[in-house]
């Protein structure tokens, strides 16, 4: 892949921004681990 082909595919203004808007989740998701309320127990499927 040449440089201009490779720009079609990853626009890096965008993944820069989705990276700073994403590192405070992650941040916080790695301080707070209990913090979570699991809504998805699938007491249902239970065979």
């Amino acid at each position: 892949m040449t440089g201009e082909n490779m720009m079609e595919w990853i626009n890096i203004f965008g993944t820069v921004f989705i990276m700073v808007i994403m590192v405070p989740n992650i941040v916080f998701a790695l301080k707070c681990r209990e913090g979570f309320k699991n809504d998805w127990k699938q007491s249902n499927c239970k065979n």
